[in-house]
């Protein structure tokens, strides 16, 4: 049976000397492996058609193999300024990275799809940045069940915000901590995080568009803060910790030569 969908490029990798193998996150198929016979010689029908941080629509043969192969492709969304913004396609590296470790293959995943296309989108419209990246990790997690609850106590449902200046975050716990449940459980390990940067990731987390977050520029505490919490949740409830995150950051905080 012949199947047709739409999906994400992830990743391209040489698989003889004219193929390639490309790792595709699909609307309706999930994560799949696709072989691209021919696709590295001249005149090759996948010549323009299937690379990295592209949508394609793809037909492909269904059949019970972790590779299946590629009937035709045809490029839909290029996002042409990842290849000349190394910053972006740093961050993108790191979104496709990201979402084919959370990704098990042939598990549809629509939300994930949506969610992957926006960010790609965006970074190739404006550019990457912290708050953008941020952005990704809160909604992924949502998607994934490992939301961070930022509203509401996990562990007795209060609001814990009020009057607080800092306030501690717990992975394992799931959330913000009030003042009571945080005393009730001293051993529990927390990252702490003003109200500030609470108050930011709040708005981020009920957005369902990046552009919020890719047009706001936390301060350096506030970046750190946040992004120790979803390195911690990310390591708790993923077991992942990925140097193409690491790498992101250390180029979008790296200026501009003049």
């Amino acid at each position: 049976m012949i199947l047709k969908t739409e999906g994400v490029i992830l990743r391209v990798l040489p698989y003889s000397r004219t193929s390639l193998l490309a790792d595709c996150l699909t609307r309706d198929a999930g994560r799949i492996w696709l072989l691209a016979k021919g696709a590295q010689r001249p005149k090759s029908q996948f010549l323009g058609q299937l690379d990295l941080f592209y949508t394609c629509e793809v037909l492909f043969y269904q059949r019970a193999s972790r590779v299946l192969i590629l009937k035709e492709a045809a490029a839909l969304t290029t996002r042409e300024a990842l290849r000349t913004d190394w910053r972006a396609a740093a961050c993108a590296s790191y979104f496709c990275d990201f979402t084919a470790q959370v990704t098990p293959p042939g598990v549809p995943h629509e939300d994930l799809f949506a969610l992957l296309e926006a960010a790609l989108d965006t970074l190739a419209q404006r550019g990457a940045s912290p708050g953008l990246l941020c952005w990704y990790e809160l909604a992924a997690l949502k998607m994934l069940g490992f939301g961070v609850s930022l509203a509401r106590c996990p562990l007795c449902g209060q609001d814990p915000a009020p009057g607080a200046l800092r306030l501690k975050v717990s992975s394992r716990q799931g959330g913000v901590l009030c003042r009571r449940c945080q005393d009730r459980n001293p051993g529990d390990a927390t990252f702490d995080i003003t109200a500030g940067t609470l108050a930011l990731l709040r708005a981020w987390d009920a957005e369902i568009s990046p552009q919020t977050a890719a047009n706001t520029v936390p301060s350096p505490a506030q970046l750190a803060e946040m992004q120790a919490v979803l390195t911690g949740f990310t390591a708790y409830h993923l077991d992942l910790q990925l140097r193409s995150r690491d790498l992101a950051l250390t180029l979008i905080r790296t200026p501009v030569a003049r």
